[in-house]
């Protein structure tokens, strides 16, 4: 009699592919571009015969994203259909999701395949994510929110994050910081990559307009910047020791939140002892952080800040009258 094996039971996939059918479950859409980068080092067609594998058995459904690329085709995105859960659930995986669960609209696809391009660059860094349903349902927030997800340090700082994309439009921004007050006081810190120049001076504009400086930080700087410095410095305390070797101060102490401090990051410079205060990202709550201890702050503790940012812009949230007791350092981008 002929020894049946498993196989003659059940499809087999390798790991390589099972971790791509559950990118597809975590992440629902995938690029051919975020795959290549993902499980092929970025490099050659070997994700292209992958994919037409994957597609050939019917794991997965291709799609073209349309207006990605001028004069050609749109770049080609991929979905996981029930086949593909099922030989997922046959390996073991507890999958709890359906394919309805996973459908997306395709005004959300840009966003969210954005997203996914944010959280897949981050996560080799020792970032944790969780994608816009994940952070809807963690929170409670109303499944119509512009939220994209919520990314957290290996240090234990979370964001929330938002995309702007180039010229975002004012009712978009505004739906945005609408948001980050309603719902400060659950996630508390934000981050706003932003794709373009003018969506970026339309969010600090109507940030000051709207008053969004919420007391926490509202990081807001172009996405490949803050991609770069996200992945380079996922702990906070790398990222001072780096500011530390550009500008030649002295890290002291961080400052416990219940110590009566303006700021938490101590440090000294050519002999004095000042406040460290980063606008390395337009923050907004920070800058107003920085008015408000001009006014009253400063008459008591007496330490000046020093200030590195990156764009004028940046440093020009603070007010002229609060500049007299700054120290600024200018990077350079």
């Amino acid at each position: 009699m002929e020894i049946f094996t498993s196989a003659d039971y059940f499809e087999a996939i390798n790991k390589k592919r099972q971790k791509m059918l559950l990118d597809l479950v975590k992440f629902r859409a995938v690029t051919t571009d975020q795959f290549r980068k993902r499980y092929f080092d970025g490099k050659g067609n070997s994700v292209n015969n992958v994919l037409g594998e994957l597609r050939k058995k019917g794991y997965i459904k291709t799609s073209l994203l349309k207006g990605t690329r001028e004069g050609r085709k749109g770049h080609p995105y991929h979905r996981i259909t029930k086949h593909g859960l099922k030989i997922l659930l046959d390996h073991g995986y507890e999958v709890d999701e359906d394919v309805e669960n996973l459908y997306l609209r395709p005004q959300q696809l840009k966003y969210v395949l954005t997203a996914n391009d944010i959280m897949m660059e981050l996560e080799p860094f020792g970032w944790t994510t969780l994608d816009s349903r994940g952070v809807k349902k963690k929170y409670n927030m109303d499944r119509r929110s512009n939220i994209l997800g919520e990314l957290q340090a290996p240090d234990g700082r979370t964001f929330g994050f938002y995309v702007l994309e180039q010229n975002a439009d004012v009712r978009t921004i505004g739906r945005i910081q609408g948001e980050i007050k309603e719902y400060q006081n659950v996630i508390n810190d934000f981050i706003i990559f932003a794709k373009g120049e003018s969506s970026y001076d339309k969010f600090l504009f109507y940030g000051q307009e709207n008053e969004v400086a919420t007391g926490y930080n509202i990081k807001l700087i172009s996405l490949k910047v803050g991609l770069e410095l996200l992945s380079q410095f996922p702990f906070e305390k790398e990222y001072i020791t780096w500011l530390s070797e550009c500008f030649n101060f002295k890290y002291k102490d961080q400052l416990e939140e219940s110590e009566r401090q303006s700021f938490k990051t101590l440090i000294e410079f050519e002999g004095e002892e000042m406040y460290l205060v980063d606008m390395t990202y337009s923050d907004l709550s920070v800058a107003r952080s920085i008015n408000n201890y001009n006014i009253s702050g400063y008459r008591w503790e007496k330490r000046r800040l020093l200030v590195p940012y990156i764009l004028d812009k940046s440093f020009n949230l603070i007010e002229k009258s609060a500049q007299s007791i700054v120290v600024p350092r200018k990077m350079s981008s």
